[in-house]
């Protein structure tokens, strides 16, 4: 199930440049899907304190949240060809608790300023980067066979 936030994001990610380090695009991707209507500006702030203080609500969120990561998953997996799906999939909900916690941090703040500003903000704290290859790391498979004799 689409819903109005998974198709904004959707469609910044499809306007997103191909080149660029991937934690950049895909941050600016995800700010530019913050809605900007007012309308919507105005009564956000109220709406977060209530999903983020009503217990019932906050349950829903991973249902809720669903589509937009479905949407931001694939995405990376494609900036990230050599990446697992769960790790592709891991990122995108980060990226998601990140935007959330960034819009509640706004609004607890008293919605001052655009809540995209917010979300750009505090998204500039993740960076996404290969793993580091960390030599005799045990969990590094070898591509030559172990020497007798010799342990991992």
């Amino acid at each position: 199930m689409k819903t109005r936030r998974s198709d904004r994001l959707q469609e910044a990610l499809d306007n997103a440049p191909e080149a660029g380090e991937p934690s950049v695009v895909i941050r600016s991707a995800i700010v530019e899907s913050v809605s900007h209507q007012p309308r919507v500006q105005r009564v956000a702030p109220d709406w977060l304190r209530l999903i983020s203080s009503e217990p019932e609500l906050a349950a829903t969120a991973p249902l809720a949240y669903r589509p937009w990561i479905d949407t931001l998953s694939p995405y990376i997996a494609h900036r990230l060809p050599d990446a697992p799906a769960a790790i592709c999939r891991a990122l995108a909900t980060a990226y998601q608790a990140a935007a959330f916690a960034a819009l509640i941090e706004w609004a607890d703040a008293g919605a001052c300023g655009d809540c995209a500003d917010a979300v750009d903000e505090m998204l500039r704290w993740m960076d996404i980067h290969a793993p580091v290859t960390i030599p005799n790391d045990r969990l590094v498979p070898r591509t030559s066979p172990p020497t007798p004799g010799v342990s991992r």
